[in-house]
C-alpha cells in the first residue's frame, strides 16, 4: 500500500512539473509573468547564422545615425584604448636563466619597449598592411569594430618594406568570414567561416577574397581563401577575437544587441518631439477670402460655368496672377468664405519626455558599461561621492575589457613581433633563440598600458597614492602605469630638468606647497622648503614643536 502511495506521489510530482507547477516560480507556466514565455532553443552558432549578420548591420546603422549610440561607442573606445595600448614588458625572470635577474629583466624590457615603439609608431606606417595607420590606431579601429559588431579579425603578414621588422597587420572586416561555397552552417568542422580541429580549437579561417558589399565587379567575389590560425612555429598568424557569452560560441555577437530596441524607440520619440516642437513654433497667417457662400456654391455646383460677374471667381483669377508670397518659416493659407481658424493648445514638448529619455538612456548606458551622465553628457546633480562611486564601478569594467582585448588581440601581435626581433638578433633571449618557444610565456609576458582613469579630486587622490607608496602597499612604477605613463621617461625628464636648472643657477621648485603656505600663514618665518614646519611631509606643520603630554611620576610604594 505504501509503495502505491509513493508511486502515485511521484507521478503527481512529475505531472505537476510537466504542467509547469514546479518549486521555482521561474519554472512555472501558470502565472501571468511566465505564461507563454517559451524561449527558443538553438545553438549559439545557429543563432549567429540566423540573425548575427542582421544585428551587425543594424549596429553599424545606429553608429552612423544615432547620436547616443555613436557617443557611447566613442566613450568606450576612449576609456579602454585611447590612442592605443603600449606594452610594458615584464618577463618572468624566475623561470629563465639564473643570470637573468630582476635588474636584467628591467633593462631587457626597456630595450624591448623602445624597439616595439619604433616599429608600432613608424611614421611611414609600414606596420600596417595598407600603410595608413599606426598600430595604436589599428588597435583603436579593431576595438571599435569589436564593440559594434562583437568580433575583430586581423592577419599578421611579413613584407620587406625597408623596415627593420617585416611584420605588418591587416585588419579584415568580419563580414568576409564565410563558409566555402557549398558548405552549410550545420557542418561540424567548418561553421560560420571558422574551421575547427578534433579538439574544437579553431585551426583556420575562411575569408572571402572580396568584401561581400564591394560594388566593384569581380567574378571571384564569393570565393574564399583558407588561412591557418598559426604559423609553422606555432606563433599567431590569424587573430579572431569575439565577444563571448556562451560556452560553445564560434562567432561574436554585437554588444549593441541589448540596446538596439530602446535606442531605436528613443530615436523615433525624439524625432517626433522635435517635429512637434517645430510645428508649434511655426507662425501662421490666414487670409479670409471675399465673396459669399452663394458664390462658392455656384462655383462648385455640378455643371456650373464660371461667369465673369462672379466675385469669387474674379478673386481667384486675381490671386493666380498675384500670388501671396511665403515669408521666412511662416506659412500663409487662404480661407474660403465663412471658414475660420480654431487654435489648439499645444502639448509639445511633452512634459514627461525628459524622464522617458533619461530612462531609455540609462538602459542603453547599462548595456555599454557606462553611466547615464557619460552617455548623456549631463553632469548636473553629481557630487564628489557619487562621482567617485560611479567612476570606481565603471572603471572596474573598463579594466576588465582592456585586459581581455589586450591579451586576445594586441598581445598575439606582440608575440609575432618578438619572434621576428629574436630571429634578427636585435632581442636576446636567455639561453639563445631556441629557448624562445619553450619559454614563450615567460619571455613575452607584459602589461599593457592604456589611458588613465582620471580623477574626481586630484589633491585627495594624490595624497592617498603618496601614503600607499610610502607604506609600500603600491610601487611608484605601478602608479605611473595607472596614469598611462612610462616611469623611466618621467625620471629621465626630471633629471634633464634638474640639469637645466643647475646650468642656469636656478633653485629647485618647492614641491611641498601646502607646508610652505602653512609656514607663511602661521609665523611668517618664510621657510621656503617648509622643513621647519612639516619635517615628515604629511601636511601637518610643527609636529615636533608641539608640547609632549606630561607623564605622571610614579610614587614609590
Amino acid at each position: 500500500m505504501a509503495g502505491l502511495i509513493s508511486a502515485a506521489t511521484d507521478f503527481g510530482r512529475g505531472m505537476m512539473g510537466y504542467l509547469g507547477f514546479g518549486s521555482f516560480d521561474a519554472g512555472r507556466s501558470d502565472i501571468q509573468e511566465t505564461a507563454g514565455w517559451i524561449p527558443s532553443k538553438t545553438h549559439p552558432d545557429m543563432a549567429f547564422a540566423g540573425s548575427g549578420g542582421l544585428i551587425t548591420e543594424r549596429g553599424e546603422d545606429l553608429d552612423r545615425n544615432s547620436a547616443w549610440i555613436n557617443g557611447a561607442l566613442d566613450r568606450s573606445v576612449e576609456a579602454v584604448i585611447g590612442n592605443g595600448l603600449q606594452p610594458w614588458p615584464t618577463p618572468i625572470y624566475d623561470l629563465l636563466a639564473d643570470s637573468f635577474d630582476s635588474k636584467a629583466a628591467m633593462q631587457w624590457g626597456r630595450k624591448t619597449r623602445a624597439l616595439y615603439r619604433a616599429w608600432a609608431e613608424d611614421p611611414l606606417f609600414r606596420c600596417d598592411a595598407h600603410m595608413r595607420f599606426s598600430v595604436g590606431l589599428l588597435t583603436r579601429l579593431a576595438y571599435l569594430n569589436f564593440r559594434r559588431g562583437g568580433e575583430a579579425i586581423a592577419e599578421l603578414r611579413k613584407d620587406n618594406r625597408g623596415a627593420t621588422n617585416p611584420l605588418n597587420v591587416l585588419l579584415i572586416d568580419p563580414k568576409r568570414l564565410r563558409n566555402p561555397m557549398g558548405v552549410p552552417d550545420t557542418d561540424p568542422v567548418i561553421r560560420n567561416g571558422v574551421e575547427r580541429g578534433p579538439s574544437g580549437a579553431p585551426i583556420a579561417l575562411h575569408i572571402l577574397k572580396r568584401h561581400p558589399d564591394d560594388p566593384a565587379p569581380d567574378f571571384d567575389r564569393m570565393q574564399t581563401e583558407r588561412i591557418p590560425m598559426r604559423t609553422t612555429t606555432g606563433t599567431p598568424k590569424m587573430i579572431h577575437i569575439i565577444n563571448p557569452r556562451y560556452i560553445e560560441q564560434t562567432r561574436g555577437f554585437s554588444k549593441l544587441a541589448e540596446s538596439m530596441v530602446p535606442a531605436k524607440m528613443l530615436e523615433r520619440y525624439d524625432r517626433a518631439e522635435i517635429n512637434a516642437a517645430l510645428l508649434n513654433a511655426v507662425m501662421g497667417f490666414f487670409i479670409k477670402s471675399p465673396g459669399t457662400p452663394e458664390d462658392l456654391a455656384e462655383m462648385v455646383a455640378p455643371g456650373s460655368t464660371l461667369t465673369e460677374g462672379n466675385a469669387l471667381n474674379e478673386y481667384v483669377n486675381y490671386r493666380g496672377q498675384n500670388p501671396i508670397r511665403q515669408v521666412g518659416d511662416a506659412f500663409i493659407r487662404q480661407l474660403l468664405p465663412d471658414e475660420d481658424v480654431v487654435t489648439v493648445q499645444p502639448t509639445h514638448p511633452n512634459a514627461v519626455y525628459p524622464e522617458f529619455q533619461k530612462a531609455q538612456l540609462a538602459k542603453i548606458a547599462a548595456s555599454h558599461g557606462l553611466s547615464y551622465p557619460q552617455i548623456s553628457q549631463q553632469w548636473d546633480g553629481i557630487n564628489y561621492s557619487s562621482a567617485r562611486a560611479m567612476l570606481n564601478e565603471i572603471w572596474r569594467g573598463m579594466l576588465q575589457e582592456r585586459d581581455y582585448f589586450a591579451q586576445n588581440f594586441v598581445h598575439p601581435i606582440y608575440v609575432a613581433w618578438i619572434e621576428e626581433e629574436v630571429a634578427a638578433g636585435r632581442i636576446k633571449v636567455p639561453g639563445g633563440p631556441a629557448k624562445l618557444y619553450s619559454n614563450l610565456s615567460a619571455v613575452t609576458n607584459c602589461r599593457w598600458i592604456g589611458p588613465a582613469r582620471g580623477t574626481v579630486d586630484p589633491q585627495k587622490e594624490s595624497m592617498a597614492k603618496n601614503l600607499d607608496s610610502a607604506a609600500h602597499r603600491v610601487s611608484p612604477v605601478e602608479l605611473a602605469l595607472e596614469e598611462g605613463k612610462d616611469i623611466f621617461q618621467i625620471l629621465d625628464d626630471v633629471a634633464i630638468y634638474r640639469e637645466a636648472l643647475a646650468d642656469r643657477e636656478l633653485p629647485e621648485p618647492n614641491y611641498n606647497t601646502k607646508a610652505a603656505a602653512d609656514a607663511g600663514a602661521s609665523d611668517g618665518s618664510g621657510d621656503p622648503a617648509g622643513t621647519e614646519q612639516d619635517r615628515d611631509g604629511d601636511g601637518v606643520p610643527m609636529e615636533d614643536k608641539k608640547p609632549k603630554p606630561a607623564t605622571k611620576k610614579r610614587q614609590p610604594a
